[in-house]
């Protein structure tokens, strides 16, 4: 065994050890790879600010099946479709930043509501760049363009589990989002 300050023969890298180095970790049971042990994506924008996602969750999710069982058959409800974007330092350095995709569904059919279906789906996220104008378009653009296929999937599994026809939801303009919220008087 070797003490501080002996020196000792170099160490083959373990299975933990390669995972920390960069290189995926080994599957866990049933195939699928481990979330947390190594950041998920590393993307670089078109504008060269560089995103490193850490983990990203379901930080809430609600479904209010409020029509069931009467709304359940018939034509399909009319859905109104809202989508937020928030963004929030975290960490003790503030080296993180958690983003947050919320998504809400309300369905309505006949003048009554027939379900209500909510995500808010985050991702910590370290953000290599300087520039605030960049950090922010990352905020606001390019990281809700990353979650919202994973936030999407929440919610149209939750409405066939409902008991209603599939939904598919296609995903919003971020750019225009993004100008419309830098443009508007609250933000100015």
């Amino acid at each position: 065994m070797a003490r501080k300050g002996d020196s000792a023969a170099p160490r083959k890298k373990s299975a933990a050890g390669k995972a920390a180095a960069g290189k995926p970790p080994p599957p866990a049971a049933g195939g699928a790879p481990a979330q947390k042990d190594a950041p998920q994506t590393n993307d670089k924008t078109k504008d060269g600010g560089d995103i490193i996602v850490s983990t990203r969750y379901v930080k809430d999710w609600s479904f209010e099946n409020l029509g069931a069982p009467e709304l359940l058959r018939g034509p399909a409800p009319q859905f109104d479709i809202a989508v937020e974007i928030g963004g929030r330092q975290s960490g003790a350095q503030g080296e993180l930043v958690e983003i947050v995709l919320t998504i809400t569904v309300k369905a309505v059919r006949e003048e009554r509501t027939a379900f209500i279906a909510e995500v808010a789906y985050a991702a910590l996220c370290e953000l290599r760049t300087e520039k605030v104008e960049l950090r922010e378009h990352l905020v606001f653009v390019d990281v809700p363009k990353l979650l919202f296929p994973f936030a999407a999937r929440v919610i149209c599994d939750g409405v066939r589990d409902g008991g209603y026809e599939t939904l598919t939801l296609s995903p919003p303009d971020f750019e225009t989002m993004y100008r419309e919220r830098k443009s508007s008087p609250q933000n100015a």
